[in-house]
């Protein structure tokens, strides 16, 4: 199945259109850019939903064990199909109880679709897609309010380095320059972290 990015994920993923930061910009100009979108981002400190008890409006105990459980299949889970299937779950789980480290985990297992695609000859469009996500929810990994320098420059490293593979892994991409320079960007704001 082909599976393409929206022009919405791909204005976001290249910060164009509400996201937008300009387009004939400068490295040393997206270098501050993405800078201000990092600081916006960590400014938000959003809560770990998920944390919650139960009683508080947080998952009920059979939620939390089943993550435990997806958890631990993913370990020895080697098909696709297994993979996207404990992704899914990670995801559903993460739009209704909100947690940094599980958004870490979607922001991952789209990364490891994308490799998987890669290396069994998929579709670019696909594997693009599957980067285009894993970024999408690494920056929304930056919103918590439990991140720390070291968490924010892993992060920040872990974005530039999906740029990077679209730019690698997806030669049809059609904005390679642009993603070029956003994974610079964001390794500059590695650096001031």
């Amino acid at each position: 199945m082909l599976l393409k990015l929206s022009q919405e994920d791909c204005d976001a993923m290249l910060f164009y259109g509400e996201s937008g930061i300009g387009e004939s910009l400068s490295q040393e100009q997206m270098n501050e850019r993405i800078l201000e979108k990092v600081n916006a981002l960590l400014g938000k400190k959003l809560e770990n939903a998920f944390d919650r008890s139960a009683e508080e409006g947080g998952p009920s105990q059979s939620i939390r064990d089943e993550i435990s459980r997806v958890s631990g299949a993913e370990e020895t889970a080697d098909e696709f199909s297994e993979i996207k299937d404990i992704l899914s779950y990670r995801e559903n789980i993460n739009e209704t109880y909100p947690k940094r480290t599980l958004t870490q985990l979607v922001s991952n297992g789209y990364h490891h679709l994308a490799l998987l695609l890669y290396w069994n000859g998929g579709r670019e469009e696909t594997i693009a897609y599957y980067y285009g996500q894993s970024i999408l929810y690494g920056l929304k990994c930056l919103e918590y309010a439990d991140n720390t320098g070291l968490t924010v420059k892993e992060k920040l490293l872990f974005i530039a380095r999906r740029y990077e593979d679209i730019n690698y892994t997806c030669p049809g991409f059609g904005d390679r320059q642009r993603a070029g320079m956003l994974a610079a960007a964001f390794r500059y704001a590695a650096d001031q972290y």
